[in-house]
Formats: structure tokens, C-alpha cells, sequence
């Protein structure tokens, strides 16, 4: 698996994603009136690939951002949505969904990231009762 994506340092992506098996992200965007980076409805063709989606989803991401810091992707996502969090809040309910966010570092060159989490970070996560997935990736020449 090439994990390049044309960086020469240490890069790390943020994604919070609400997926369930029975609800239309379209609902989100409307409710919220926030665009998501990417949505996919359960049996949609998933885009350039042959697979479908196997659930609906509603994503926000930052893309692949050299960085060190992984916090400063989980603020960007939280700035996105702190606006908005309580509606977010019962939407999920309403739409009987989960969250999740993911965080996907590489580490190029031996540059090693922070991983740390502030206060406001943690009780934003745990408000909206997301789950939190690391993923620590080593990319060498």
C-alpha cells in the first residue's frame, strides 16, 4: 500500500463520520446546513471503486495536512461543527446514527507527532458521544 500521498513529512487527516444502516445523509446536510466533504447512501456505488456502500455515511475531513500537531485537525473538524452542536446532537438521535472520528497520522522521516487531547477537546467529543480511531502509519523510503 502506497502511503506517499506526495508528502515528505509527517502528515495526519482528521475525519468525523455519522454512519448508521437506515438513514439519508442528505437529512444532515439539510438540517445542519453544513456540506459535507463526502456522503454515501447504503448501495451507492462508492466513487472510481467497485463497492457499495455497504452503510450511510456523512463525513467532514481535513484532507492529508503536513503536520505534527493532530489536535490542530480535531479543532479545524470541531470549529466546522461547534456551531451547530446541538442540533447535531438530536439529529443523531432523530436519526438513530453513530460518530466517529478518525484519525489517520503517517510519519515520515522519523518525525514523530503530538498526540494530545485539551480539555475542550475531550468534553466536545464526549458531548456529542463520538467514539475516537487512531491509525499510526510509518512510511519509509
Amino acid at each position: 500500500m502506497d502511503l506517499s500521498f506526495g508528502f515528505d513529512k509527517t502528515s495526519i487527516m482528521v475525519e468525523l463520520v455519522v454512519f448508521g444502516d437506515d438513514f439519508d445523509p442528505e437529512d444532515m446536510t439539510k438540517k445542519l446546513s453544513i456540506v459535507p466533504d463526502k456522503l454515501c447512501r447504503k448501495g451507492d456505488s462508492i466513487k472510481n471503486l467497485a463497492i457499495v456502500c455497504k452503510e450511510s455515511y456523512w463525513m467532514l475531513s481535513t484532507g492529508d495536512i503536513e503536520s505534527l500537531y493532530l489536535e490542530n485537525q480535531l479543532k479545524e473538524i470541531i470549529a466546522r461543527l461547534h456551531p451547530k452542536k446541538d442540533e447535531f446532537i438530536a439529529l443523531k438521535k432523530e436519526l438513530n446514527v453513530d460518530c466517529k472520528i478518525f484519525a489517520v497520522v503517517i510519519i515520515r522521516d522519523n518525525q514523530t507527532p503530538s498526540i494530545y487531547f485539551d480539555s475542550s477537546v475531550i468534553d466536545f467529543i464526549h458531548e456529542i458521544d463520538a467514539e475516537i480511531d487512531i491509525d499510526l502509519y510509518t512510511h519509509t523510503d
